[in-house]
């Protein structure tokens, strides 16, 4: 049997193995090769990627440093500019209250000298005279007047023309004043009821003035109260340190509150004035019966 053909296709299947196997080897190696390449490659790039960062966060630190520092720096100037504010408010609070005291002792120097002298006269809006009359009291809103006829309270609206402003009568004081917070209570002399109430229509109108009296009290208490409630609104931002937009939403709630009161003022007023207007009709219908029976002069 002849065995040559087999061993040389066997040499040429282990010949052609053998090269397969290199070729294979050498191009796994190329392949690894490149691969260890790109890995080496990926890792010199992430390596200088830390190095950056390293360097970048060193210069940061000082940044942030310098940042936290500003931000002190601003707390601390905001703290001043505060503190600022808040003397700048006590100066003026200071200031408004010395000129209130200031005023008040003046429009009460004008009132002590207006209480010693005596009028031969004084002739209302009504059209009633007051004969040989003096000023006994000066109270919040009406002024107390004795005549030859008695004691006659007398609301600033029923003065003569000047009076309120001369004596400063419509002058509501700051009810910042704890004394003026809340209710106040004006304090008056009853009015001496006229001798003889006989006449029905006299009764009348010292029912009408007694609720002309009680609504004018209320009208000064809202406003004194709505003063009150203003100044308030003024303070309170201030001296809780707000600023801006919490400031102003400070403001708003106590100036709403204050606006409130005042719509609620406009009523009493419509009020007061009919009162008024009915009171005067009949008065004044009352001295014109009293001229017409009077004897008349020849």
């Amino acid at each position: 049997m002849d065995f040559s053909g087999i061993r040389t296709l066997l040499v040429m299947l282990l010949l052609g193995g053998g090269t397969f196997y290199l070729w294979d080897r050498n191009k796994r190696a190329e392949e690894y090769s490149g691969t260890e390449t790109e890995l080496r490659t990926i890792e010199g790039n992430l390596v200088q990627r830390k190095s950056d960062i390293e360097f970048l966060t060193k210069k940061l630190e000082p940044l942030r440093t310098l940042a936290k520092e500003a931000e002190v720096k601003d707390a601390i100037k905001l703290e001043q500019e505060i503190g600022a504010l808040r003397d700048e408010l006590s100066t003026l609070n200071t200031d408004w209250e010395a000129a209130i005291k200031s005023f008040e002792a003046s429009v009460e120097e004008v009132r002590i000298n207006a209480k010693q002298q005596t009028f031969p006269e004084i002739t209302l809006p009504s059209g009633e005279i007051l004969k040989a009359a003096s000023i006994s009291k000066f109270g919040e809103g009406f002024v107390s007047i004795q005549h030859d006829g008695g004691v006659k309270r007398i609301l600033a609206n029923d003065l003569p023309d000047g009076w309120v402003k001369k004596y400063s009568l419509d002058y509501v004081p700051d009810s910042g004043n704890e004394a003026l917070a809340g209710k106040v209570k004006e304090k008056t002399e009853e009015p001496l009821s006229p001798a003889d109430l006989a006449d029905a229509a006299k009764g009348k109108v010292d029912a009408i003035y007694e609720q002309e009296v009680k609504l004018a009290t209320q009208i000064r208490e809202l406003q004194m109260e709505a003063n009150r409630i203003t100044q308030e609104g003024f303070r309170a931002a201030i001296n809780k340190g707000l600023t801006g937009d919490a400031a102003a939403a400070a403001r708003r709630a106590f100036f709403a509150k204050a606006d409130s009161l005042r719509k609620s003022i406009e009523p009493k007023r419509a009020q007061y004035s009919k009162l008024r207007e009915q009171r005067l009709a009949i008065e004044q219908e009352q001295i014109r019966k009293e001229n017409a029976a009077k004897p008349q002069r020849q």
